[in-house]
This record gives C-alpha cells, structure tokens and sequence, in this order.
C-alpha cells in the first residue's frame, strides 16, 4: 500500500513540474487545442451598436430631470404611448433618426456614458428640435435643449 500511495505521489509531482516547465505559449495553445470550439457572439452592447429593449426618456425642466415618457425600439420600429412609429439606425455614426410616428423629425445619438452605473450606462441623446446631438459638448448647450433615453435592462 505505502509503495502505490508513494507512486502516486511522484506521479503527480512530474505531472507538476512538467506544467511547470511549459512556457506560457503552449499553455495556451494545450488549452485552446483541449477546449471544444465555442461561438461568442457579442451583444449589441459590447459592440457599440443600438441595443434595442425599453428606454426611459427624462428632461430637464424647471422642476428639475424629469421622466417624459418610454419609447421600446425593436428592428427598425419602435412604440410609445401604445402607438407605433419607424427609425433607421447608422451604426457608423450612431445617429438614430425617427421616421414616423410620435418622435417623427426627432434626431439621437445611441452612447455610452461611463460615469454612470452599469444599468443606465447605455443612452440616446435625443434633439426633439431635429438636430444631431454633440454629444462631446453636453455641459456646453443647455440640457433642456434635449432629452436622454436610459436603457432599461430586462428583469
């Protein structure tokens, strides 16, 4: 018994000093070669494109930010009030243009704000006058000029 314990016992040392001696190249490329194949997608999030789901639409007013209304886009369409209307989207720009409906001639700006938490991070900055949003300059330009649409994360 004490000379199978014992064997056991060196065998996993050279197991260990043989991880030990690869360089980290072929550990990678043992794991990578070891691991069954998985497709990642990214999430529209991830890759900086329109994430489609509910957004709460605030202003600044002289009672302070306030809610306006939520509008829920999906492909290409979107509803408020329980109507519905059409926007196209540029993800080379991030401009959101509304089409049709309620917010026909309302021009936004789909980003990220990194300053706030990890749930209402993602916006869109819209210009209810027509305009496209700078969004570099917020502080420049009055925030009641425009309104900011909060992402909404599912429950």
């Amino acid at each position: 018994m004490k000379n199978l314990l014992l064997a056991a016992g060196v065998m996993a040392l050279v197991s260990c000093t043989e991880a030990q001696e690869k360089t980290p190249a072929e550990t990678t490329e043992a794991a990578v070669t070891t691991e069954p194949a998985q497709e990642q997608q990214e999430s529209p999030a991830a890759k900086g494109d329109l994430v489609p789901g509910v957004y709460h639409v605030h202003q600044l007013s002289a009672g302070g930010f306030l809610f306006q209304y939520k509008i829920e886009l999906s492909d290409g369409e979107y509803k408020m009030f329980d109507k519905t209307g059409s926007y196209t989207y540029d993800p080379a720009t991030n401009v959101i243009r509304f089409t049709s409906g309620g917010l026909k001639d309302f021009n936004g700006v789909f980003t990220r704000v990194e300053h706030l938490n990890e749930s209402r991070n993602l916006m869109i900055v819209l210009d209810f006058q027509g305009g496209i949003p700078d969004t570099l300059n917020l502080g420049k330009k009055p925030g009641g000029y425009y309104q900011y649409a909060y992402y909404q994360q599912p429950e």
